[in-house]
């Protein structure tokens, strides 16, 4: 019988967890990750945030590289990698010293991702040129532009 009333007890308060209760909104997800008592919570705000592909996240998710947690830390880092935005690179490279190993290459990993897309994205061709001939009904329909 105590058995039961230990595991029901345990059940409740897993069900009950201040990370299970995590809402997945972009404000509530950045007031958690700023304002959270649980650094489980700021961690999952910071994962969550990251999903969201909200610009707005960026900026949130650096302050975060800041907060007194690793695994935040490391969370925000993985999140702007999630996110995509290639704007937060120059804060991430402000975290590449930290004192702890799992941020420092969490950090690194998200600053080469970001940066293989960038290159990426500026390699793709911004316009494209069809040559080749008209067709008259394609002149015919041709708007004439003033001189």
């Amino acid at each position: 019988m105590r058995f039961v009333r230990w595991f029901l007890l345990a059940a409740l308060v897993t069900s009950a967890s201040p990370v299970a209760l995590a809402d997945s909104s972009s404000s509530t997800l950045t007031r958690q990750l700023a304002t959270g008592d649980d650094f489980r919570v700021r961690v999952k705000a910071a994962l969550e945030l990251g999903k969201t592909h909200d610009p707005s996240a960026r900026v949130p998710l650096e302050k975060a590289l800041d907060d007194p947690s690793a695994p935040v830390r490391a969370a925000a880092a993985a999140a702007l990698r999630v996110l995509g935005d290639d704007r937060a690179i120059p804060a991430l490279k402000r975290h590449l010293r930290d004192r702890n190993d799992s941020v420092r290459a969490q950090v690194r990993a998200t600053i080469d991702t970001l940066e293989q897309k960038a290159e990426r994205r500026a390699e793709q061709p911004r316009y494209l040129v069809k040559l080749g001939r008209f067709s008259i009904a394609e002149e015919k329909h041709r708007p004439v532009l003033p001189t």
